[in-house]
């Protein structure tokens, strides 16, 4: 496994759509990140310490913010040494890309969607509801699995948005 300096800078991505401050000011870091996709660097030493912040913590844990090198997630006890040896998809940490939100919303059938729906943390969830409101995709059996995960009613917002639209 590698080992990373404390000065080495480390990519973190927005992976919502929503603007995500990350603030702690024992170790005076401010970090604003936009929108969706934006990206902040934090040096490695900092990011160590970091980690300790529940809140920030939790935004990596939940699929908000993401950290791209399996390597530095792995170096912080983020992931377990197993997804670089194997090569094997992230366990701990998932972050759906828009393809993987298409593809489930689309082509997977529902039983491998409630399978997956229950495997994801709250927010990807939420953000996989987000998407199919804001694409219009979405059959009613899978707006049904991600009603009983989070509490929200996929094709009641996506008929209210085309209500507005048509205003």
């Amino acid at each position: 496994m590698k080992q990373f300096k404390d000065t080495d800078k480390i990519k973190i991505r927005n992976a919502v759509n929503a603007k995500v401050i990350v603030r702690d000011n024992e170790l005076k870091i401010y970090r604003v990140f936009e929108k969706k996709n934006a990206v902040k660097y934090i040096d490695y030493g900092v990011l160590k310490e970091l980690i300790y912040n529940p809140g920030f913590e939790s935004s990596l844990q939940e699929g908000i913010l993401d950290i791209e090198d399996m390597e530095v997630k792995v170096a912080l006890g983020l992931e377990s040494e197993d997804v670089l040896t194997d090569k094997t998809a992230p366990k701990n940490i998932v972050v759906l890309t828009d393809e993987e939100k298409d593809r489930m919303l689309t082509k997977m059938p529902i039983y491998d969607f409630k399978k997956k729906v229950e495997e994801l943390p709250r927010e990807q969830v939420r953000e996989l509801a987000n998407y199919a409101i804001e694409k219009e995709q979405i059959d009613f059996s899978k707006a049904d699995v991600i009603e009983k995960r989070i509490g929200l009613k996929v094709a009641k917002a996506i008929e209210l948005k085309r209500a507005n639209e048509a205003d």
